[in-house]
């Protein structure tokens, strides 16, 4: 690769920028919080495990150990 003309070979970091780094870290903070308080958050990869009992029971435990109500418990 590195002797062809036609490659162009950059670090995996070209696209870091200020705005990515603020916009990953603002949405990293707003997982914790959504969790934090018993609801989903909003990205999540493995969206299978949102049907798990044992997912519910755990938000709906940390949402009244924030004070959080959670009506008729959480889904997804």
């Amino acid at each position: 690769l590195l002797s062809m003309d036609n490659v162009v070979l950059s670090p995996h970091s070209l696209a870091w920028t200020d705005e990515m780094s603020a916009g990953n870290g603002g949405s990293a903070v707003r997982a914790v919080l959504e969790v934090a308080t018993g609801r989903l958050p909003r990205f999540v990869v493995n969206r299978d495990v949102l049907g798990h009992a044992y997912l519910s029971e755990r938000l709906g435990a940390l949402a009244a150990d924030t004070g959080q109500h959670t009506p008729a418990g959480v889904r997804p």
